[in-house]
């Protein structure tokens, strides 16, 4: 964003600030029938000027294991850990949320049970499917 000039801007502006890509969020002792007459009324003459580009990106192709250690003046450790998953509509994804909430979710979970009541080597866990529409990760937190 630094480097865009004043037209970079304007283009931008003109490109993703026009209705087919608004939201609007009402909310309040309303009346639907009320609010959508209104909100004809206000924005029905807004035309749409530009095609919005359907951005999407994919991730190079992961060929090995990535680690990052970030060492920092704290308290508290914390280890995490990420596994690529399919997208949200893939069948695996019931299965792999089933997984995160046998093994991450409360005190009866299977790795609180073993790292934090038997092991004792951490102080909290969490795991957790990141599913959307893109594939992502399933994610295992440990603080330590």
């Amino acid at each position: 964003i630094e480097n865009w000039s004043i037209e970079d801007i304007k283009e931008f502006h003109s490109i993703y600030y026009q209705p087919k890509n608004a939201i609007l969020l009402v909310s309040g002792d309303i009346e639907s029938k009320e609010v959508f007459e209104l909100s004809k009324k206000h924005f029905e003459k807004i035309k749409n000027t530009k095609t919005i580009p359907k951005i999407h990106t994919k991730e190079p192709k992961q060929d090995g294991a990535k680690r990052i250690y970030l060492h920092k003046n704290s308290d508290t450790e914390l280890l995490a850990l990420a596994y690529k998953i399919p997208n949200f509509k893939h069948e695996d994804i019931p299965a792999l949320n089933a997984l995160s909430e046998l093994l991450g979710s409360g005190k009866s979970s299977l790795m609180s049970e073993i790292l934090i009541d038997k092991l004792n080597l951490i102080n909290d866990y969490y795991a957790y499917v990141n599913d959307c529409i893109d594939e992502n990760l399933f994610i295992f937190i440990c603080n330590c």
